[in-house]
């Protein structure tokens, strides 16, 4: 769903709350003036459970909320705080979406600029092809200089070669952002992706604290929802070494292949409040995130217009090679 309309939502929801709509009438009022979607679909079909009795926690499980979102809704019916809870709810996934449009656009403006390249490399290629076919034999003969075997065959591997290496490089990113286990390594490995996740990992950990939540509660809970990747086996360890009595949060994330010795400072540097601690990094490493970002934005466009563009200048190279063979037999047949 639309992070960005979903934060919305929640924080009109609770304006209504805070003015005594209830919830079912203000998850009623918000879906009326919503696009149809999934997002109101699901709205509706909460609105509808609530209407006919059904426990909040069991409509929740009935809908495909995010995990986190239906846990916090029901801690906050619980306390008494659900529309301070759907303030928070609402703060969370709004820095959510922003940070994620940043880095949606790091992968666009280069997926195009990849993409159109690709096209054009091949479309060079066939056409170079065909020239070679129809022209070049006729042309090498009449000269009397036929290039060699080992010469034609540089000639096709310089045309064809950086339509290989395009093809190879777009296949890469498709299998980085479909395969779960290659987009979790690289986004735990490229700059701005990385502290983009560590953001992610603070206020969530932030947000359950928050609440009321106690370290081991909130680290089984966010384990669950990352179980199988890198982050799951770094809340394992967190786990055990919880079960094990480690109170200092230094010594929680001591040994981490993910997560920079610094993060365990920021977190730790106020023992016993963690969740405030979770909070000063999760502000930290947001403005990291969006800095590097904008470096990378700003370097990989100019730095992908120029490689690509020598790959594909690389192509007019075999032609070039071959006129300069055909001058060179002009010359030497000349009086």
């Amino acid at each position: 769903m639309n992070l960005d309309e979903f934060a919305f939502v929640n924080r009109q929801l609770a304006g209504m709350l805070r003015a005594g709509i209830p919830l079912e009438g203000g998850l009623s009022q918000l879906a009326r003036s919503m696009q149809q979607g999934d997002l109101r679909a699901e709205l509706e079909g909460l609105e509808r459970d609530l209407g006919q009795g059904v426990p909040l926690s069991e409509a929740l499980r009935a809908r495909r909320f995010p995990p986190l979102y239906a846990s916090m809704l029901q801690v906050g019916q619980a306390g008494n705080e659900l529309p301070g809870v759907l303030l928070l709810l609402a703060d969370y996934y709004q820095r959510t979406n922003d940070l994620w449009m940043r880095l949606k656009g790091l992968l666009v403006y280069p997926a195009i600029l990849l993409g159109v390249s690709l096209l054009l490399s091949t479309t060079v290629a066939v056409i170079y092809s065909s020239l070679f076919r129809a022209v070049g034999e006729d042309l090498q003969a009449g000269f009397t200089m036929p290039l060699p075997p080992p010469g034609m065959a540089l000639l096709w591997f310089q045309i064809w070669l950086p339509v290989g290496l395009l093809a190879l490089l777009a296949a890469a990113l498709g299998v980085a952002v479909r395969v779960r286990g290659w987009r979790d390594w690289c986004e735990w490995r490229v700059p701005g992706f990385r502290e983009a996740r560590i953001t992610r990992l603070a206020r969530t950990m932030h947000l359950l604290l928050a609440r009321g939540a106690s370290m081991g509660e909130a680290v089984e809970f966010l384990r669950s929802l990352e179980s199988g990747g890198l982050l799951g086996r770094e809340l394992g360890m967190w786990h055990s070494r919880l079960s094990g009595g480690v109170t200092r949060f230094q010594d929680l994330t001591a040994g981490s292949r993910i997560l920079p010795p610094l993060f365990g400072w920021v977190v730790g540097g106020e023992p016993g409040n963690w969740a405030e601690g979770f909070l000063r990094a999760s502000e930290m490493y947001h403005a990291r995130a969006i800095h590097r970002i904008e470096l990378c934005l700003f370097a990989a466009l100019p730095t992908s217009v120029v490689t690509l563009g020598i790959l594909i200048l690389s192509q007019f190279s075999p032609l070039l090679m071959l006129l300069s063979r055909q001058m060179q037999a002009i010359g030497d047949v000349g009086p």
